[in-house]
Parts: structure tokens; C-alpha cells; sequence
């Protein structure tokens, strides 16, 4: 039997959740995703599959790896700012990258979160390689900044995998981000990777949490 091809009709979709590639600019010492190579998508699927959703849709998840060095989520990014569309970003990020293109237009977005992973450089660059603790939470800091003049409220969060190695440090990694925002924090259990995962909606005030 030959199969059939059906016409879809996109017009009442408001969000997309997109796999924009699986590619890192940092290695974490829980993650295995450095065993494992994945290839890109082409700038040409892009174009065919995603762009023509822009102009309908409110939102768009950019999943990683990390989507700041991948030009798949590059180029959407830059289609919604040109285009002028409604649809805002949300997208998870180790943050190293996150800054000037991306931060200079934070209308775009609805939702980044932090994966930080530590309370302190030290600790940091003993499960993080290949990253710059500082420059991270300097980067924070200054999206958080921008934020409390946006047009909307942008839910911006901080996470932390907790491992048998940085238990101790939850109290720590609370009160770094006490001293740079007003923050929320809750726990829960990944099954996915068996360890607790510290999530923390951050904001300059109140009215910015959701």
C-alpha cells in the first residue's frame, strides 16, 4: 500500500517545541552527551520545516545542546528580530554564549533558564569544563538587568543538577542568586538522569514572576 501524502493545516498551532541540535560549547561532568555525536540540521530544513511557522505561531522551545552556537537556532532567532514576528523564544542555556545578540533584543523572549550547576568558581570548574564560571554570572546578571525594562514578563529561571558531589552546595547556590535577584526556588526528582535538579525562577521583582 502506497502511502498517501496529507495536506496539514497549521493555522491554529501557537507553539512549537524544536530540536535545534545536540551540539555543546562546555562539557559537564554528569552529562554523556559527550559520548555520543549527533549531526546538524541543515540550514536548509530550517527554512523549509520551521520558518514558514513563525509569522502564526506565539511561541517557539529552541531545545539543545546549546543553542547559542548553533546556527540552526541563530537563524531563527534572527528571522523572528527582522521579521518583526510575535513568536518569542524560549530556550534552555548554559550561558556562556548568551550575550550582545542575543541579549540586545530581549523582547524576543519568554523563557531562558540558567544551567549553572554550581554555587561557586571552584566548584564550578571542577564539574564544568570548558566554560568561565565568572563570565556566566556575569551574563546573568546583566539579562536579568535588561529584563526589568521589557515589554513583557520573561520567565528566567537557574537551574543546578545535584550529584553526590554537590549536595552541600544547594544553600550555597541559593544564596548566589539571592544577591543577584529576587528569587523563587523549587526541587525536583529527574527520573531521566536519577539526581535532583534545583530549578529557580529568577526576577527583579514580583511582578515579574509568572
Amino acid at each position: 500500500m502506497s502511502l498517501q501524502k496529507y495536506k496539514c493545516d497549521f493555522s491554529d498551532l501557537k507553539f512549537v517545541q524544536y530540536p535545534v541540535g545536540t551540539q555543546c560549547n562546555i562539557c559537564c561532568s554528569f552529562c554523556g552527551q559527550k559520548k555520543i555525536t549527533y549531526p546538524l540540521h541543515s540550514i536548509e530544513s530550517i527554512r523549509g520545516k520551521v520558518i514558514p511557522l513563525l509569522p502564526s505561531i506565539d511561541k517557539i522551545f529552541l531545545c539543545g545542546g546549546e543553542p547559542t552556537i548553533l546556527n540552526s537556532a541563530i537563524l531563527i532567532r534572527d528571522t523572528i528580530i527582522k521579521s518583526k514576528y510575535k513568536c518569542k523564544i524560549g530556550m534552555n542555556t548554559n550561558g556562556l554564549m548568551f550575550c550582545d545578540e542575543w541579549t540586545d533584543n530581549i523582547n524576543i523572549f519568554y523563557h531562558v533558564s540558567f544551567s549553572l550547576n554550581a554555587s561557586n568558581e571552584a566548584r564550578y570548574n571542577k564539574i564544568i569544563a570548558k566554560s568561565d564560571f565568572n563570565k556566566v554570572v556575569s551574563n546573568i546578571d546583566k539579562f536579568c538587568k535588561k529584563a526589568n525594562g521589557c515589554e513583557s514578563p520573561i520567565d528566567i529561571r537557574a537551574t543546578m543538577v545535584v550529584t553526590a558531589d554537590t549536595v552541600f552546595d544547594i544553600y550555597d547556590f541559593v544564596n548566589l542568586y539571592m544577591s543577584l535577584v529576587y528569587i523563587m526556588f523549587f526541587l525536583f526528582l529527574s527520573m531521566a538522569t536519577d539526581s535532583l535538579v534545583l530549578s529557580m525562577p529568577l526576577a527583579r521583582n514580583k511582578k515579574q514572576l509568572y
